[in-house]
């Protein structure tokens, strides 16, 4: 593919400021530029076929492209903007159009991190392996099974098309012919990377034991441990998705176990660590320090995963029926309100 020159990048500028967007060819041509060969030569500093010209013509581009992303727009251009952060050359040059995508995006032009099972992974290996959407996978051993994490280091992957053997699809096209799935999105903490976040969640899911600490506490990532715990003793299955540079993540779950799933991510943490105290699961010291995000040593995990497994799934049961409840009272009100 021919790389675009400084001339053209500022007709697709104008194009896009006209139009609100530019053609797939267009973006494709653009993101072109961050190919391995010309990360070495014309976006090299250091490079004697460094093109100055060029990098003041995609600075103003990515400018372009995060103003867009700010007004809610949404397109093609997604599809230029280069996801990894190796440089601080690049980091520079691309972040007006990455702090928008992060602040103000929609998540799933952020999702470029698929984790999966086995069985599952052999179902995504057609749409993320063209020349024009670049991932590279890894699979992690757990004491059951191995579990897969395809990243694609190009911004909005699920909405990307791709040649398959079924014919152009994306990602998000056969998530939703995926009719058993229901999507439920994940609380990653401020400050965390969406995809290191979901790593330690599937590891537990996938089979392996609660890190034993010490543990410098965050109350989320402390329920990711929690939630893992509890759909691997229930043999819930998932396909996650995040972003590997900003905190958004979800995951997909068996319809009839999503509204569980659901609503244990909305579960207070601080219930749930008062419950341990209450049963001398741990002391109120320990129960301060974990509410402080302090370091605690000696920590019981064992059993304090094995408790508060049990209380989330009471706590969630109870919150679904009382939310049964409520809808039953207003279809009551309302019926009783016609006959009034």
């Amino acid at each position: 593919m021919k790389h675009p020159d400084a001339t053209t990048i500022h007709q697709l500028i104008q194009k896009l400021e006209r139009e609100d967007d530019i053609s797939l060819k267009e973006a494709d041509q653009i993101f072109s530029l961050f190919s391995k060969n010309s990360r070495k030569t014309i976006l090299n500093p250091n490079s004697s076929y460094f093109d100055g010209a060029l990098i003041e013509s995609l600075t103003e581009w990515y400018e372009a492209v995060g103003e867009k992303i700010r007004k809610g727009k949404r397109g093609n251009f997604i599809f230029t903007i280069y996801l990894d952060y190796d440089k601080k050359f690049f980091n520079k040059l691309l972040l007006p159009a990455r702090k928008a995508l992060r602040e103000r995006g929609k998540p799933e032009d952020s999702y470029n991190v698929i984790t999966t099972d086995e069985k599952t992974h052999a179902s995504f290996s057609s749409l993320f392996f063209s020349k024009n959407l670049p991932a590279y996978t890894s699979y992690a051993l757990a004491p059951r099974f191995r579990y897969y994490e395809t990243t694609c280091m190009r911004a909005g992957m699920f909405y990307y098309p791709v040649k398959t053997e079924k014919g152009i699809l994306t990602i998000s096209q056969f998530m939703k012919n995926m009719d058993n799935l229901s999507c439920c999105p994940v609380p990653v903490p401020h400050g965390h990377i969406a995809s290191s976040f979901i790593n330690g969640f599937f590891y537990v899911i996938a089979g392996a034991e609660v890190p034993q600490g010490p543990y410098d506490f965050d109350r989320i990532e402390l329920k990711r441990f929690i939630i893992g715990s509890l759909m691997r003793r229930d043999n819930i299955s998932c396909i996650a998705v995040s972003s590997s540079c900003f905190p958004k993540a979800a995951i997909f779950v068996e319809k009839d176990k999503a509204p569980f799933i659901k609503e244990a991510w909305n579960i207070p943490m601080d219930n749930v660590i008062e419950k341990t105290v209450q049963n001398n699961i741990i002391s109120e010291k320990t129960a301060q320090k974990i509410l402080k995000d302090q370091i605690v040593e000696n920590f019981p995990t064992t059993k304090f995963m094995k408790a508060c497994t049990e209380y989330f799934e009471q706590m969630v049961k109870m919150r679904i029926q009382w939310k049964s409840a409520q809808n039953t009272v207003e279809n009551e009100e309302w019926w009783l309100e016609e006959i009034r």
